[in-house]
């Protein structure tokens, strides 16, 4: 062993051995204690203690490590207490969080390294979780679920995209009614019955309620005898403002909230709003996600679309698609007779633990102080309306076809968006390649 791993040995233990004890929480937060020395042996005042908090703790790159810092200061028998959300990697952020708690218990100068021993000492506690096991030790794997089939899948991220003012929250709702009163939605009953949340970003308490009260007067519902009981709505369905707040800041509240009403779905209105910044940016998706998998309970998230003509992807970064499990692509079409009438399709767009569905064509009707939502023609969305992938899908149901005789098929959309579809649906296995010089396209 050389000098200098000896010496940096001996720095690690003394770092060690200086650092204070960690607790760990059974919340996943951690309390780190640090004992002030009297500053006059004769004044047991003069000495104190501060405590640190660290909460909700957010890993989103290496020079990223958020989390919310409660601090309690007792000094000079006054008590002082200072909270924020800071990242504990940010040198420039240390000093301003140091500055803003030195205003509130102004006799403290030692803040500075109080939090840098905190923070050291909780990174340490950090590294020193297990993570590795035997692959035998995992727990068999569990089945996924339908919470309600085939729109939301338990214990999972869910995403409804589409464009906007097409009813998206309206059917999103419905969703949610059927989960907290066992009322079937489509035919379908929910898996069962628990107690629900609806995480507003859009409108407030008062549009949430009258939407809701819309749907159940439902003039479809008391003809097919599915109302839902009052009881139920009181009971099961509980209102969040978020006040514009980001979900990631909110994620103790709402864990209190959940705890207390055993609450077991969220339907979040709307993504771009929750997610606290820029969606294109991964970060940020990421952190969404993260967000959602602290909650630990099923969600619902409503989602703006890309303006493109495959009706594919949800507005913003790629991590959208990729870290929802179950996505559903809604898209819609006023009657131009009767404006209250929305016809409204809904088309599968990933699974991870299930084949695609069919497209699910709805009918929404806006009537005085009622909305029914029932099944539509599937007739009605024959054509433009359906991704370029499924229009292709659908033209080789009838056996293989030739580049070209599909390009006239599809005469409305580019030739190079053509290529570009057949050729991701190639590679995802969707689609091959047959006869002489792979001249056809079917159905793989």
């Amino acid at each position: 062993m050389d000098k200098a791993q000896k010496l940096a040995e001996l720095a690690h233990d003394v770092t060690s051995l200086l650092l204070p004890d960690v607790i760990e929480n059974p919340d996943g937060s951690y309390t780190v204690p640090i004992s002030h020395p009297l500053e006059d042996a004769d004044d047991p005042k003069s000495g104190g203690s501060t405590v640190f908090t660290f909460s909700d703790i957010e890993y989103l790159r290496r020079s990223e490590l958020n989390a919310f810092v409660e601090v309690v200061v007792h000094h000079g028998g006054e008590l002082h207490k200072f909270s924020g959300r800071l990242n504990l990697a940010s040198l420039s952020g240390r000093e301003g969080f140091v500055r803003s708690l030195g205003r509130i218990a102004k006799s403290k100068k030692e803040f500075d390294s109080h939090l840098s021993v905190a923070i050291e000492a909780v990174q340490k506690a950090i590294q020193k979780r297990p993570r590795m096991i035997r692959i035998t030790d995992a727990p068999p794997k569990q089945d996924k679920q339908w919470l309600l089939e085939p729109f939301v899948l338990d214990k999972a991220p869910n995403i409804l995209f589409g464009e906007g003012g097409g009813g998206k929250t309206f059917v999103a709702l419905r969703m949610m009614l059927s989960i907290a009163t066992g009322v079937p939605f489509l035919g379908v009953a929910p898996a069962r019955k628990c107690p629900v949340m609806f995480l507003d970003y859009e409108d407030d308490a008062a549009e949430g309620l009258d939407r809701i009260m819309k749907l159940c007067s439902s003039e479809a519902a008391k003809t097919e005898g599915s109302v839902p009981t009052l009881e139920d709505v009181q009971n099961n369905i509980f209102y969040f403002p978020a006040g514009g707040i980001p979900i990631h800041d909110l994620v103790p509240q709402l864990q209190e909230k959940i705890k207390e009403h055993k609450i077991e779905f969220i339907l979040i209105d709307s993504a771009v709003l929750a997610c606290g910044g820029e969606p294109e940016k991964a970060e940020n998706a990421s952190r969404y996600f993260n967000s959602l998998a602290k909650l630990g309970i099923t969600s619902l998230t409503i989602a703006h679309e890309t303006k493109s003509e495959n009706h594919e992807h949800v507005f913003g970064s790629i991590f959208w698609k990729n870290c929802t499990r179950n996505m559903w692509n809604a898209q819609s079409e006023r009657n131009p007779v009767d404006s209250r009438e929305i016809s409204f399709g809904l088309f599968h767009r990933k699974c991870n633990h299930a084949s695609l569905r069919p497209m699910v064509p709805l009918r929404i009707f806006h009537g005085e102080g009622f909305v029914d939502i029932v099944r539509g023609a599937a007739e009605e969305w024959d054509g433009k309306a359906l991704s370029i992938g499924d229009r292709i899908v659908k033209f080789l149901r009838t056996g293989p076809k030739q580049f070209g005789q599909i390009v006239m098929e599809l005469a409305d959309v580019k030739k190079d968006v053509i290529t570009m579809t057949l050729t991701r649906m190639h590679k995802r296995s969707i689609l091959k390649q047959t006869g002489k010089d792979n001249m056809y396209w079917e159905i793989a």
